[in-house]
C-alpha cells in the first residue's frame, strides 16, 4: 500500500523567507523527508510553483476550458507533495 502527503499551508501564515523562522520550518521539513528516506518509505516528492503559476482545465462534454490560477479561492495552498 502507497500514500501520498500532501502539505497545504496558508502562506499568510508562514514566515517569511530567510527568516531564522523559516529555517527552522524548513529544517522540519527536512527531517521529515530523512525520515521517510531512512525507513525506506519515500517514493518521490518535491515543492509545488505557487498558485500564481496555476491553470485550471475543465472539460464538460466535448467543451475544454482553461483558465488562468487555482480552481477555488481558499487561504490554503498545496505547496508539496511527498509519496
Amino acid at each position: 500500500m502507497q500514500f501520498m502527503c500532501l502539505i497545504y499551508s496558508d502562506p499568510a501564515n508562514e514566515p517569511a523567507h530567510g527568516t531564522p523562522e523559516f529555517g527552522e520550518m524548513m529544517q522540519g521539513y527536512g527531517t521529515f523527508t530523512k525520515h521517510v528516506q531512512d525507513t525506506a518509505k519515500f517514493v518521490s516528492g518535491d515543492a509545488l510553483q505557487g498558485t500564481e503559476t496555476a491553470t485550471t482545465v475543465s472539460v464538460r462534454g466535448e467543451k475544454t476550458e482553461t483558465m488562468d490560477g487555482p480552481f477555488m479561492e481558499t487561504k490554503e495552498v498545496l505547496g508539496a507533495h511527498f509519496s
